[in-house]
């Protein structure tokens, strides 16, 4: 066993909509991400997403049974859990830090980037609980992280673009 100081990791964390995994235990990832403007609109097919703040509040917007659209705020010391096959965007008007705890197989960007052709499925940096960096095995593209990374790039957010890795240096506190 190891305590995991979340404070800390979020500290290392220096971009936003990006998770990265602090622990993982019963098929499950516990991530930290930060929070800054609108995500895009998507869903999970399969999984069920629970969003706790941990610093600031976001603005959750989903669409209802009836496909109306809805929001709620949830704010410091709060948490949400939005059900599988839900539409749901979050927003932070400012900085906000959450932990998500979600299945392995969940996509950051929801089924509807997974169906996009151009998507690269690989998971970005991630935390393990001793504070190395890991990347994901293998890439859509074939490419893995790791060669990503060997030539200063590495996966955006948004799941599809390749961008240059310097914003990802300080994960490790580098």
């Amino acid at each position: 066993m190891q305590k995991i100081n979340l404070q800390q990791k979020l500290s290392f964390i220096n971009d936003y909509w990006n998770p990265r995994i602090a622990g993982e235990l019963n098929g499950q990832y516990v991530k930290l991400v930060k929070f800054q403007g609108p995500f895009t609109w998507h869903h999970h097919d399969n999984e069920d997403e629970l969003f706790m703040v941990m610093h600031g509040r976001f603005r959750m917007e989903y669409r209802d049974e009836n496909n109306t659209d809805q929001q709620t705020w949830i704010e410091e010391g709060e948490m949400i859990i939005v059900p599988r096959g839900v539409d749901h965007r979050p927003v932070a008007e400012e900085e906000c830090h959450v932990l998500l705890f979600e299945p392995v197989s969940t996509l950051n960007t929801g089924e509807k980037d997974a169906r996009d052709p151009d998507a690269i499925y690989c998971r970005p940096p991630l935390y393990q609980s001793d504070s190395r960096l890991l990347g994901p095995k293998t890439c859509k593209t074939n490419r893995t992280w790791d060669e990503l990374h060997a030539q200063g790039l590495d996966i955006g957010a948004d799941g599809k673009s390749v961008v240059a890795s310097e914003k990802y240096r300080n994960v490790r506190g580098q």
